[in-house]
């Protein structure tokens, strides 16, 4: 599966609005508190999905990291 159709089954098996999902995804990146209030509000499940889609995106930051 793609990222973007497991991205939209995960936005409909979470029942999100489009302003919600872009609140939890932290959309405005300039705004740390933007990212730290919507990050309050994920689920275990949200943070999954962010951290398999963070590992995808950018594999070289996250070797580099460990």
């Amino acid at each position: 599966m793609d990222l973007k159709a497991d991205f939209k089954k995960k936005r409909k098996d979470l029942k999100l609005s489009q302003a919600a999902l872009g609140k939890r995804m932290g959309r405005d990146r300039n705004h740390v508190s933007n990212i730290e209030r919507g990050l309050t509000r994920l689920s275990a499940e949200d943070y999954l999905f962010l951290d398999k889609l963070y590992k995808e995106r950018f594999p070289a930051t996250v070797s580099a990291e460990m």
